[in-house]
C-alpha cells in the first residue's frame, strides 16, 4: 500500500515538471511571437504559445483537457509544418522533433489525470509508444545520406573511360563529383597490400587554443604528378606524387581568430580568353538579351595599363581560398601570382559586402570551377548580432 502511495505521489511530481517545461516553452514563443507579428509575420508562435501556456496550467492541476489541447496543438503544428516547409524532411525535424517528445511525455502523463475525460491506460502508452517510434525513425533517417543530386556514374564506368587520367583536378575527383579513380590497378583483393610510399609535414598542428576550432580536412588535388595541398593556415604546397618532395610553397600570411582549415584548392586551365559563360552572365545582368558584344568608352578615366605577363606563365593554375576571405592564383608550375587575375593575382570577397567583422566571413572549401567561373561557398557566422544588414550586394 506504501508503494503505490510512494508511486502516486511522484507522478504528479513528474507531471508538474512536465507543466513547468510546456509553461517555459509556452512563454518564450508568446514573448517573440508577439514580436514577430509587430514585424509582419506568422502567427503560429504566439498561438501556440498561448496554447502551451494553458495545457501547462491544465497539466498542474491534473486536468485532462491538458491533453486534448496539447494532442489538438501538435496536430496543427503537423497541419503547419507540412504546410510551411513541405515534405522537406529538414525542415521539419527543426518543427516537429521537440513537439513530439512533448506529445510522448504528455500521452505518459495521461494516466495520472485525475480531472475530466482522461485516456485508459493503454490507448496512453499506445500513443507514447508510437509517438517514440516515431521519433525513432526520425533519428534513424537523421544519419542516412540522401543526396540531393544523384548521378548514374560507377566505379566502373569510371575505370573503363578513364576519365581522370591519374588525375585529380576537383574536390570530388570530377566535376560530376564522382568521387573514384580512373586507375583500376588497386582491386579490393589487394588494397591490403598497400604500403606507406612517403609522409609531407606542413608544419602548422591545429591547435585549439590558438584558433578554436582549427582542424586539417584536406583533400589533396592533383595534376600531371604534382599534390597541391593546403593546411589551416591555408599555405599551399606543392609536392612531387611520387618521392613527396616539396616543389614549391605559397604563403598568404592569413590568419583567423577561429575556425581555421583548409578543405582543398581548384585547379583551372586558361585559355586566355574571357569565360564565354561570363560574359553572357554579364550581359543577362544588364538587360541585354542578344550576343552583341558592347563596350563603353569614358575618356575622363585614366586608361590602366594591363599587366606584363610572361609568356606561358599561368596556363595553369592553382585557385586558392584563404581563411581571411581571399582567393589567389598562382602557377601551377612555379607557384608564383597570376598577375592576370583580380589586383596581383588575388581578389578580396568582401568588397562589396559592407562591414565584414574578422571571421565573419571567409570560405573553408574548395572552389568549383565550371566554363571559366569560380563558384566558392563560405562560412557566415550567424545567430551571434541581430546588428546586421539585410540582403546581399551580389556581383560578378
Amino acid at each position: 500500500m506504501s508503494q503505490e502511495i510512494k508511486a502516486s505521489a511522484r507522478a504528479p511530481i513528474a507531471v508538474l515538471l512536465l507543466s513547468l517545461i510546456i509553461a517555459a516553452g509556452g512563454i518564450f514563443l508568446t514573448v517573440f511571437g508577439a514580436r514577430l507579428v509587430s514585424l509582419g509575420g506568422s502567427f503560429y508562435f504566439v498561438l501556440t504559445g498561448l496554447a502551451l501556456v494553458a495545457t501547462a496550467g491544465l497539466l498542474a492541476r491534473r486536468n485532462a483537457l491538458g491533453l486534448w489541447l496539447y494532442v489538438a496543438t501538435f496536430v496543427a503544428t503537423v497541419i503547419w509544418s507540412l504546410f510551411d516547409a513541405g515534405l522537406n524532411f529538414w525542415p521539419l525535424v527543426s518543427r516537429l522533433a521537440a513537439p513530439g517528445v512533448i506529445l510522448m511525455l504528455v500521452f505518459l502523463a495521461a494516466p495520472t489525470l485525475t480531472r475530466g475525460r482522461t485516456l485508459p491506460t493503454s490507448l496512453a502508452l499506445t500513443g507514447a509508444g508510437l509517438s517514440a517510434l516515431a521519433l525513432l525513425a526520425m533519428g534513424v533517417r537523421v544519419f542516412q545520406p540522401v543526396p540531393f543530386i544523384t548521378n548514374d556514374v560507377t566505379p566502373e564506368k569510371i575505370a573503363e573511360g578513364g576519365e581522370l587520367n591519374g588525375n585529380w583536378p576537383h574536390y570530388g575527383g570530377s566535376l560530376k563529383g564522382t568521387r573514384y579513380t580512373g586507375k583500376s590497378s588497386i582491386t579490393p583483393e589487394n588494397v591490403a597490400q598497400l604500403e606507406l610510399a612517403w609522409t609531407f609535414r606542413h608544419g602548422h598542428l591545429p591547435v585549439h587554443g590558438h584558433a578554436a576550432g582549427a582542424e586539417d580536412q584536406n583533400t589533396p588535388t592533383v595534376i600531371d604528378g604534382i599534390v597541391y595541398t593546403c593546411n589551416t593556415k591555408s599555405q599551399l604546397f606543392a609536392l612531387d606524387a611520387d618521392t613527396g618532395e616539396q616543389l614549391w610553397k605559397f604563403d598568404p600570411e592569413a590568419k583567423a581568430p577561429f575556425w581555421e582549415r583548409c578543405r582543398g584548392v581548384g585547379y583551372y586551365e586558361s585559355n586566355g580568353q574571357p569565360s564565354p559563360e561570363l560574359q553572357r552572365v554579364k550581359r543577362e545582368a544588364a538587360g541585354f538579351t542578344t550576343t552583341a558584344t558592347f563596350t563603353v568608352s569614358d575618356d575622363s578615366a585614366p586608361a590602366t595599363p594591363a599587366p606584363v605577363v610572361p609568356e606561358g606563365l599561368c596556363a595553369k593554375r592553382v585557385v586558392l581560398p584563404t581563411i581571411d576571405a581571399r582567393i589567389i592564383q598562382l602557377d601551377a608550375k612555379t607557384g608564383e601570382l597570376c598577375p592576370q587575375f583580380g589586383t596581383n593575382g588575388q581578389i578580396d570577397l568582401k568588397e562589396h559586402m559592407g562591414e565584414v567583422k574578422p571571421a565573419f566571413y571567409m570560405p573553408t572549401s574548395a572552389p568549383t570551377i565550371a566554363d571559366g567561373i569560380i563558384i566558392q561557398g563560405g562560412w557566415v557566422v550567424d545567430n551571434v548580432t541581430t546588428n546586421v544588414p539585410p540582403g546581399c550586394d551580389p556581383w560578378l
